[in-house]
């Protein structure tokens, strides 16, 4: 891979930079499509590796919100940020490939491909300079928080075995929507934590997807309760198993009506 020159990387997304007013959704929508997108790659080259799919998620968020700040263009966060997973997944299978061969004398850490993947997208730019220059507004920062819930649900449900692009963008349209009304504010009563909170209660996929619906449903109807409630409350409640593409393509009113009978006092 080629060698990466700063001032030429700095002209370039300077000479991208958009003037024009940012179209928030339509960043977000792009954003949740690529995360999409790069969980698949990722499962299907590194081996559904958990650890490996997480990092490369992080490395996509850091550098597209990056670039969009400080560009406002679209197509170079995508040039940049994909060029970045790319290396990334390269350094990582390359170097399964020699350390099976005997050819190298010590394991690169998952570190060790952050940081290639990083240098040979940017070279020694200097980030510093720019998250200093990044315009960050309140929308912007909505967008970042919306994304990166959604990257936790997104890496929860890419677990399971059945998963494709179809499922995935039903969990998109599901819920995309609510979380951006979520973050609408610096400091909702649903936090990120929250979302985690029931994605990691060991719940099965189909059980979970409940769980997320009805939970949201709850905030957006301004029926909210604390998450710990809302968790000691919903253990307590048989759910039909099902597999999780019959569970996600439950119609919006399965939710309400679930919320309604399980939840108002």
């Amino acid at each position: 891979m080629e060698s990466v020159d700063e001032t030429d990387i700095l002209s370039i997304l300077n000479e991208g930079k958009n003037t024009n007013t940012p179209d928030y959704k339509k960043i977000y929508s792009v954003y949740n499509t690529c995360c999409i997108k790069t969980i698949l790659e990722l499962k299907s080259k590194l081996d559904s590796k958990i650890n490996y799919i997480d990092m490369g998620i992080s490395i996509l968020f850091y550098l597209f919100f990056l670039i969009i700040r400080y560009t406002n263009n679209i197509v170079l966060c995508l040039k940049y940020s994909e060029r970045a997973i790319l290396l990334y997944t390269e350094f990582i299978i390359q170097s399964t490939e020699k350390k099976k061969s005997g050819d190298l004398i010590f394991s690169p850490s998952i570190g060790d491909a952050v940081a290639f993947s990083y240098a040979k997208t940017l070279g020694d730019l200097n980030i510093a300079m720019l998250e200093k220059n990044n315009k960050q507004d309140k929308n912007m920062r909505q967008i970042m928080k919306s994304s990166e819930c959604m990257n936790r649900i997104y890496l929860f449900f890419s677990r399971d075995n059945h998963i494709d692009f179809d499922i995935f963008q039903k969990i998109k349209l599901n819920l995309y929507n609510d979380i951006y009304y979520i973050f609408l504010n610096d400091e909702p009563p649903i936090y990120i934590n929250d979302i985690s909170l029931i994605l990691n209660k060991n719940y099965s996929m189909s059980k979970t997807w409940i769980a997320l619906r009805v939970y949201i449903y709850l905030y957006i109807k301004k029926s909210y309760i604390p998450v710990y409630e809302f968790i000691e409350r919903f253990n307590t409640i048989n759910i039909l198993q099902l597999n999780l593409i019959h569970t996600i393509d439950l119609k919006n009113n399965y939710f309400k009506l679930k919320a309604q009978k399980w939840f108002d006092d």
